[in-house]
Parts: C-alpha cells; sequence; structure tokens
C-alpha cells in the first residue's frame, strides 16, 4: 500500500491525489528501462577478472603446502 508524502494517509490504488489532504501523488513509472551497461564494468569482465584469475591459478600451481603451526 502506498501513503501520502504529506499527511501519511493510505492511498487507494491508481490514486491521482491524496484523499485526506488533497496532494498529488507523483507518479512512478510502471518499469524503469534498464541502464546500458557501464565501461568500467564491461572492461572488468572482459579483461581485468579474467587475467587476475589466470594470476591466480599460477599462485595456486607455484605455491606449496603451509606446515600448520603448533
Amino acid at each position: 500500500m502506498k501513503f501520502c508524502i504529506r499527511c501519511g494517509a493510505g492511498l487507494l490504488p491508481g490514486a491521482k491525489f491524496c484523499h485526506r489532504c488533497g496532494k498529488e501523488v507523483p507518479r512512478q513509472p510502471e518499469r524503469p528501462e534498464p541502464l546500458p551497461p557501464s565501461p568500467v564494468v564491461e572492461a572488468y569482465r572482459r579483461i581485468i577478472r579474467p587475467a587476475a584469475r589466470e594470476r591466480l591459478e599460477g599462485v595456486e600451481r607455484r605455491s606449496r603446502p603451509v606446515k600448520p603451526l603448533e
């Protein structure tokens, strides 16, 4: 349920104005349009993440087991 931003009264579905104080109910789009992918995020997905994964795999292959502390 939506509420009036001025008086806090519960608003009926589809109401354009508050029935108690008359404040206009702001219209919200049904579905916001999705944002285009950020160039930074795309660069991370294509370049940085695969390179980091390769480096980590190389470290794991070269590393030796660590002796536990007693």
